[in-house]
Parts: C-alpha cells; sequence; structure tokens
C-alpha cells in the first residue's frame, strides 16, 4: 500500500470499522465507504470505479462481497473482520502478526482523505472526495458553533459510517474535542432508549422516522433514564414539526434539523433555542457557510420564489475521475459552489422553508 491507495470500507457500525479508517489516515490511504446493505452488482461497479487495492468487509455483510470478487479488476486482498474466509485474509490475525510501531505517512491537510457514493439520482453514483481540511471544516464549524461538542460528550445513534451523517458524527467529530462515540450496530426503538441510557448518551443522532418509531414506544420517558441527553440531532429527511413538539415535550430535548451531503458537509441547521415559529423550516446556513436562492441565469431572486440553493463554504467538490460532474457543480471557482440538491422557497422572515418537489 502507498499514499493515496483507495480501501474499501464495508460493515456494520462497528469498532473495527473505525480502527481501519484510522488506519487508512495514519498511512496515507483514501477510505472508500461502502454500504453494508448494497447488492453485488453495486459492489462492483464502486469496486472497480475507484480501483481499490484492499477491500476490509465485516463477515456478517461478506455475502455480496463473495458474489461480487471475481469482477473485482484491483483489489489484491480481501480482508475480513470476525469469521474466516476462503482465500482472504483474517483482520485479526493480521492484528496479531503485525507490529503497531508504525510510522505515518507524510500527508497534509489538502491530501485526499475520504471517498463517499453519491446516491446516484441523476446517473451513475459518484466517488465524492474530501480533504483532510474539508472534514476537518465541519468539525470546526457545525460540531463547534451548533452542537458545542466538549469532552463529556458522548454521541450515539445508529447512522451508517458509510454516510456523510454517520461517518462525520461518529469517525470524526468526538475525537477533535476528546469525547466519546456510542455504536449501535443494529436499530431498534427501544434498543437505542436502553443504549441511551447504557452508555449515557449526550448527543443523540437519528433519522426522522426513527425518532418516531422512539416516540411510539410507551412511557418511554419514565421507563428510561434519559437525563444524560442534552441535545439530539436529525438529517436524510425532512424533520415534522409535530415530531420535533412531541419529542420535547415529553423528553425535555430538542432535535436540531441538519441539511448536508457528502460533498459540502453540514451547511444549513436549526441551532438550540430556535424560535416556536421556525419548527419544521430547513434552519439557516451553518458559520462559514453562506447560501442564496437564484434562478437559472444565478440571479438572487426575491423571497418567496422558488429557485436553485447555491452555497459558499469552506470545502471544495470534487468527483473521482468525474471533471464533467465537477465542472457542473462549479459556479465561479472558488467562490460560489453550486449544490444543485434540491429547490427551495423563502418565507418574509428569510428562513428557507419546504422542500419544492
Amino acid at each position: 500500500m502507498k499514499k493515496n491507495d483507495r480501501v474499501m470500507l464495508r460493515a456494520p457500525n462497528i469498532p473495527e470499522f473505525l480502527e481501519a479508517n484510522f488506519a487508512c489516515w495514519k498511512i496515507g490511504a483514501i477510505p472508500v465507504m461502502v454500504n453494508h446493505l448494497l447488492r453485488a452488482d453495486e459492489i462492483v461497479y464502486r469496486e472497480n470505479d475507484s480501483e481499490a487495492k484492499v477491500f476490509v468487509v465485516s463477515s456478517d455483510v461478506f455475502e455480496d462481497v463473495e458474489k461480487a470478487k471475481e469482477r473485482f479488476k484491483t483489489v489484491k486482498h480481501i480482508v475480513v473482520i470476525g469469521e474466516e474466509k476462503k482465500d482472504c485474509l483474517s483482520y485479526e490475525k493480521l492484528l496479531k502478526e503485525h507490529s503497531s510501531d508504525l510510522q505515518p505517512e507524510d500527508t497534509s491537510k489538502d491530501d485526499l482523505a475520504r471517498m463517499i457514493y453519491t446516491s446516484g439520482t441523476t446517473g451513475k453514483p459518484k466517488g465524492a472526495l474530501q480533504t483532510h481540511a474539508d472534514i476537518l471544516s465541519s468539525v470546526d464549524t457545525y460540531a463547534r458553533y451548533i452542537l458545542h461538542l466538549r469532552e463529556t460528550d458522548i454521541i450515539g445513534g445508529h447512522p451508517f459510517f458509510t454516510f456523510a451523517y454517520g461517518n462525520l458524527w461518529f469517525t470524526v467529530f468526538p475525537y477533535r474535542f476528546g469525547g466519546g462515540v456510542s455504536l449501535t450496530d443494529m436499530f431498534t426503538p427501544e434498543g437505542m432508549f436502553e443504549t441511551v441510557e447504557k452508555h449515557r448518551i449526550t448527543i443523540l443522532a437519528c433519522v426522522p422516522t426513527s425518532f418516531r418509531m422512539m416516540l411510539a414506544v410507551k412511557d418511554a420517558e419514565r421507563k428510561y433514564d434519559l437525563s444524560s441527553l442534552r441535545l439530539c440531532t436529525s438529517a436524510g429527511e425532512p424533520l415534522p414539526a409535530s415530531t420535533f413538539y412531541e419529542w420535547k415535550k415529553r423528553f425535555g430535548v430538542e432535535i436540531l434539523d441538519v441539511i448536508g451531503s457528502c460533498e459540502l458537509n453540514c451547511y444549513i441547521a436549526h441551532h438550540e433555542g430556535v424560535p416556536e415559529n421556525k419548527i419544521g423550516s430547513t434552519g439557516l446556513p451553518v458559520p462559514g457557510y453562506e447560501c442564496k436562492i437564484v434562478d437559472e441565469n444565478f440571479n438572487e431572486v426575491p423571497r418567496g420564489v422558488a429557485g436553485e440553493l447555491i452555497i459558499k463554504g469552506p470545502v471544495g467538490v470534487q468527483y473521482w475521475r468525474k471533471p464533467e460532474k465537477q465542472a457542473e457543480s462549479i459556479w465561479k471557482v472558488g467562490v460560489e459552489l453550486v449544490a444543485c440538491l434540491f429547490k427551495m422557497k423563502m418565507d418574509i422572515s428569510g428562513i428557507k422553508v419546504g422542500l419544492m418537489t
């Protein structure tokens, strides 16, 4: 392995995933996130597109890798966490057989540090790249000024490491501030409450559907000790105002909604103490980001008029070997980045509301 080689990571939210991710950074490799729910054909596309040399996978989600591996073009080694598999290396044996005395690669803030594939809504999935500086920019904007993270915090929840939401919250945020992380490899409403109580989670990250499922647990506020919770965060889909209100009424904790992407990280969010009449709106730009609603000619539109969202922030848009897609995502190089993710409108207060279909 050498600097900038790609390593595919496919596993549920387990400690070994975090170990492998940090190991990639230490040797200067680029971890490529592979959702453990993807099927064989989808895995093959991502492997051959990224030209990964190593594939790290947990044994419980190995089946589709087994089906796909004969079509891999560049993978030299498959490393399996857990139960050993034929013609594969054992993760546990490698740890025992090799010294922990490894000198880190000489990397800089501008070196590539992560690849997450987009959902492919406008064509084949694209490998969205971020540098070390890009990743840390989200820590020092959203995590620092919205979540106010500190060393006493323990972040928990169920978003997959392979998505930008879970990847930032669990593989980066806690360590910047000396906090801890609670891992959940399978979500159930009752199990999530039990984990909050057991691990004394202070910030709970879920999606709106999960919060609604948890609200359906009868007498949860009396059955479980949730006194450690100080904040919850929501992403992945719009957070209904009704969910926010019921959660706060029953558990005394706000759910802070956030919008982001694997290209730009977190760029619009709610803060603590959001005015009651703004619940259900999208939120405000995260410190460090600027957002505008523009027409097809990139002219800012009046309030109440629908248009495209453009974003300026501390990150760049890079796609793996897709220069034409990268060019489409940039309006003025180094000045404004076009998200082209959704259309939105503004109410008279300037708060952005409601996704437009």
